[in-house]
């Protein structure tokens, strides 16, 4: 019944940081921002949600700073991924150079938001937190864990059928393309032994490579565009079964957590 619980609590928390947009107070206070610029706005949410993934582990874990940054996933070395994730989404940049031309209308500032600071800020919502809480401390098992995630990350991206104005078949395709990504970031996110920077970098480079050749204004995407991300898909999949050991073996070569470990090593960790 513990777990059970604090599940449901972990799913509030996604919840409410997911949706923090649309409550009324950040409302006013995105809308205010957005006189200025756009990207203060979307700044200013993606804070926003790390302090509120930052504010449970201390609320629920009594966590402190370091051990919370820890957690999420944070604070593992950003080298390996970095070069995992230039690999593996190479068939995207091959692909969409070859087929498209680079968007013009690209800016720097759009491009590291896109690209960069807003998948960061879902990597530590969504993997960091919601998935590695559920997963790992609430009990659920991984396909419970990154399905829930999942649903709410699709769910998240349908503001797309506005901005790309598709159909309601064209929304299904977003929520399903968007989910599945989801599913892969926490495989990664597992398979990695909760490095962040895994799918975080995994994410960013599919973004950055699927904004900068302008493929399309929404996550479906044509034939050809599918056919290069479906093979990044695959070689992070590849590379990651022979890279990393299984979930299994990594838990028993290092514990998740000082809250997991045996007491003399609980101790040295402190």
């Amino acid at each position: 019944m513990r777990r059970f619980i604090r599940g449901l609590g972990v799913l509030a928390v996604l919840g409410l940081a997911s949706r923090l947009a649309r409550l009324p107070g950040a409302a006013f206070l995105l809308a205010q921002l957005r006189g200025w610029s756009a990207y203060a706005s979307g700044a200013t949410i993606s804070v926003l949600q790390a302090l509120i993934c930052l504010a449970a582990l201390r609320l629920t874990r009594r966590m402190g700073l370091r051990r919370a940054l820890r957690e999420l996933g944070l604070l593992a070395s950003p080298l390996r991924p970095l070069a995992f994730a230039l690999v593996v989404t190479s068939p995207m940049l091959i692909g969409y150079a070859a087929t498209s031309s680079l968007d013009r209308q690209a800016t720097v500032v759009g491009l590291l938001f896109g690209a960069f600071l807003w998948p960061l800020a879902e990597e530590i919502l969504y993997r960091g937190y919601a998935f590695g809480q559920l997963y790992r401390h609430a009990g659920w098992g991984f396909w419970p864990a990154a399905l829930a995630t999942a649903a709410v990350f699709g769910f998240g991206h349908l503001y797309q059928m506005v901005t790309g104005d598709l159909t309601l078949l064209g929304g299904l395709g977003v929520f399903l393309i968007t989910a599945t990504g989801s599913v892969l970031f926490s495989w990664l996110f597992l398979r990695w032994s909760f490095n962040l920077w895994v799918p975080s970098g995994v994410h960013a480079l599919m973004n950055l490579w699927w904004m900068l050749f302008a493929v399309d204004q929404t996550a479906l995407g044509g034939w050809l565009a599918n056919a290069a991300r479906a093979a990044t898909v695959v070689l992070a999949i590849v590379v990651t079964l022979v890279a990393t050991p299984s979930p299994r073996r990594a838990q028993e070569r290092e514990p998740a957590s000082r809250d997991d470990a045996p007491p003399l090593l609980r101790e040295a960790m402190a």
